[in-house]
């Protein structure tokens, strides 16, 4: 779960540094907290249909991440 919350902390960092916009940052922590739920779901209840939840989970986290990161860059 720790690493979890760090890669939540990890993927605002772009937004800090100002390499991305806000719609980045608010759809990053939305995809981190919802990450983060389904991993605090799977470390309560250790089924097979929870680890494949986490599993399709994070499948979907990074393109979508890197999705929000083509649709709002910072413009200079």
């Amino acid at each position: 779960m720790l690493a979890s919350i760090l890669l939540v902390a990890v993927s605002l960092l772009p937004s800090y540094l100002g390499m991305t916009g806000t719609v980045y940052a608010v759809g990053a922590a939305a995809l981190g907290l919802g990450l983060l739920g389904v991993g605090v779901r799977l470390a309560r209840s250790r089924t097979t249909l929870c680890a494949r939840q986490l599993l399709i989970a994070s499948v979907v986290y990074l393109p979508a991440l890197y999705a929000l990161m083509l649709v709002d860059p910072v413009r200079l």
